[in-house]
C-alpha cells in the first residue's frame, strides 16, 4: 500500500533572526523561525499579476539547529529549506487546544552569496545542498 510522501523543498527569506534555544540536560538545541515565499496570482478584479506573501512556521533540532546558528542566518537572508511538513497540537494559556503546522528541517542551505552575486535559481539550475544525516525523533524535545 502506497504510503504517500510528506517532501517540502522552500526557497524564501528569513523574517527574523532565528531563535536558538537549547533543552535538557545534553543542550540539544532548536532553532526556530519564519520564512517568507512569495506568490503570483491574477487579481479577480484587474487581472493583473498581484504578488502575495506566504509565512511558513520552520524547526530545527540537534545538528540542523546547530548549522543554523554556525551559518549565522538572520533577517532577510535567503536561504533553501528541505523537510517534511508536521501538525501538531499544544494548549495555549487559556487551555484551548491549538493545532499548528511547521516544517521539520532536514536540509538547509543559505543562497547569501548567490544572493548578493544576484544568482536567481530556477527549476533548470542544480542547487547545492547541505545534507546532515536525519535525526532522531528523541533530538525532539516535544
Amino acid at each position: 500500500m502506497f504510503k504517500g510522501v510528506n517532501k517540502v523543498l522552500l526557497v524564501g527569506h528569513l523574517f527574523s533572526d532565528p531563535t536558538i534555544r537549547s533543552f535538557g540536560d545534553s543542550g540539544s538545541s532548536v532553532a526556530s523561525f519564519m520564512l517568507i515565499t512569495k506568490d503570483e496570482i491574477k487579481d479577480k478584479t484587474t487581472g493583473q499579476p498581484k504578488e502575495i506573501n506566504q509565512y511558513h512556521k520552520i524547526s530545527a533540532f540537534g545538528r540542523m539547529a546547530d548549522y543554523i546558528r554556525d551559518a549565522q542566518l538572520r533577517k532577510d537572508d535567503c536561504i533553501m529549506v528541505q523537510g517534511r511538513l508536521q501538525t501538531r497540537k499544544y494548549k495555549n494559556k487559556d487551555e484551548v487546544e491549538v493545532y499548528t503546522t511547521e516544517v521539520i528541517v532536514a536540509n538547509v542551505e543559505s543562497l547569501k552569496e548567490q544572493q548578493s552575486q544576484g544568482t536567481q535559481y530556477s527549476e533548470g539550475k542544480p542547487m547545492p545542498l547541505v545534507h546532515i544525516e536525519p535525526f532522531s525523533d528523541e533530538e525532539i524535545p516535544f
